[in-house]
């Protein structure tokens, strides 16, 4: 591990966190994105995660397989309509940092980078499949599109 340089630590006080709550559920992690507060989760992987279909539809799929660990991303938006296959409607529109793995932005295509998936509200509300679910404020949804 290498430790930030002086520019990238005085560069970060711009970019300070200034309140975090924990989030119980896709209701208030909802409540939290309406309000301009992106929802930082940890979810766990299971082998199917890693498919090929999931990378290039950016579809969370109904675990199948082993568990293979955990991941954490950022949820950025939502869609009450939007229909996961193997999950009841509701998802939230969530970032990953895999280089190109993912769907590109459905709003802003065209600036956005890939990286972008659907995490079904049954998902983020099962204890076993989703934790450590918290909102951080101060830092605006659109900074890192």
């Amino acid at each position: 591990n290498v430790p930030p340089s002086k520019a990238a630590r005085a560069n970060a006080i711009n970019h300070r966190v200034t309140e975090y709550y924990a989030v119980s559920g896709a209701a208030e992690a909802r409540v939290a994105i309406a309000n301009g507060n992106p929802v930082a989760f940890a979810f766990v992987t299971y082998n199917n995660f890693h498919d090929e279909r999931v990378r290039t539809t950016g579809m969370f799929p109904v675990p199948v397989g082993k568990m293979r660990g955990a991941h954490q991303v950022v949820a950025k938006g939502y869609d009450d309509t939007k229909v996961v296959p193997g999950w009841p409607a509701g998802a939230f529109l969530v970032k990953n940092w895999w280089g190109d793995w993912g769907i590109p932005h459905p709003v802003f295509a065209s600036t956005a980078k890939v990286g972008y998936w659907w995490y079904p509200y049954a998902a983020f509300n099962d204890p076993q499949q989703t934790f450590g679910c918290w909102t951080i404020h101060g830092v605006p949804l659109l900074e890192s599109i």
